[in-house]
């Protein structure tokens, strides 16, 4: 009987503590939704979870946006020196290598309406006319018609008019390069391309003499340039916060529980563990009160 006085508190206390803790973790997510006497709505229902559904997703979009995963860890994961070297490596060992010809790689059969060659073309040819606008040609005019004149043995009174000779050539030629130039050597700039469009890139490549180490700097300039335009676009096109948010919101309820309890089922079951255990202490402190 003695020994019935002592253990009961201890089992009842380790009881009541257990499945007061297994009905508080079941109530974070039950029930589901709110259930109503009349037009009373039944306190603590729906549960904890389901009632503050949208504040949580909200609060772990923030945190994880902010603190675990950032723009900075997923460039940071992208784009670093190993994985620049490494692709670098495989696009210089492809244009090498490869038998494809620019224009499979560029996907257009035509040049001539392939944008980016265009705008390569246009704007090289604009480039190198506004440069021969700025050019002083006189000096190399005036040596041309000196040679010339000792070729042919121009008469003196024809060399005297050199000066104001080099001055109008100068003038019309400038005159030609602002009317014509442009759409000259954007012609020729793409004949150049046509030459070695189809080629395959490793003999295009070998034609133009670019070496390997060349061309390494070359992608590994461009692989820099992508990596500054992907940091900063990404915050302005991918909103981590909102997307975690989003799909906490889309989540079933039970979603949200299997989800949790797959990830702390053993966690949860120690809290309930521990509410039994707590239970006994306070169940054994009773006997001595």
């Amino acid at each position: 009987m003695e020994f019935l006085k002592i253990i009961m508190p201890i089992l009842i206390g380790g009881v009541i503590g257990y499945f007061t803790n297994y009905i508080a973790i079941k109530m974070l997510f039950h029930p589901y939704r709110q259930i109503k006497i009349g037009k009373f709505r039944l306190p603590f229902t729906p549960g904890i979870i389901p009632k503050n559904q949208g504040r949580m997703a909200e609060s772990v979009g923030n945190a994880v946006s902010s603190q675990l995963f950032t723009y900075d860890d997923i460039i940071g994961s992208i784009i670093n020196e190993k994985t620049k070297k490494e692709i670098t490596e495989k696009v210089t060992d492809m244009i090498f290598t490869s038998d494809i010809s620019f224009s499979t790689a560029l996907g257009e059969e035509d040049i001539e309406n392939n944008e980016f060659v265009m705008k390569v073309s246009d704007g090289l040819s604009n480039k190198i006319c506004f440069k021969l606008l700025e050019t002083d040609m006189k000096p190399v005019i005036r040596g041309v018609l000196n040679n010339i004149s000792k070729e042919r043995k121009v008469i003196a009174s024809v060399i005297s008019l050199m000066p104001t000779i080099d001055f109008k050539i100068e003038e019309g030629i400038k005159q030609y390069i602002e009317e014509n130039g442009q759409e000259f050597l954007c012609n020729y700039i793409v004949d150049m391309i046509k030459d070695i469009y189809d080629k395959p890139l490793n003999e295009a490549v070998e034609e133009i003499g670019l070496e390997r180490e060349k061309v390494f700097d070359i992608v590994g300039r461009g692989f820099d340039m992508l990596a500054k335009k992907v940091a900063e676009e990404l915050p302005k096109r991918i909103d981590i916060g909102k997307i975690i948010t989003d799909k906490i919101n889309a989540f079933e309820v039970a979603q949200l529980e299997d989800l949790l309890m797959q990830v702390m089922k053993n966690e949860l079951q120690a809290v309930i563990n521990l509410g039994a255990v707590l239970g006994a202490i306070i169940g054994a402190v009773n006997i001595f009160i």
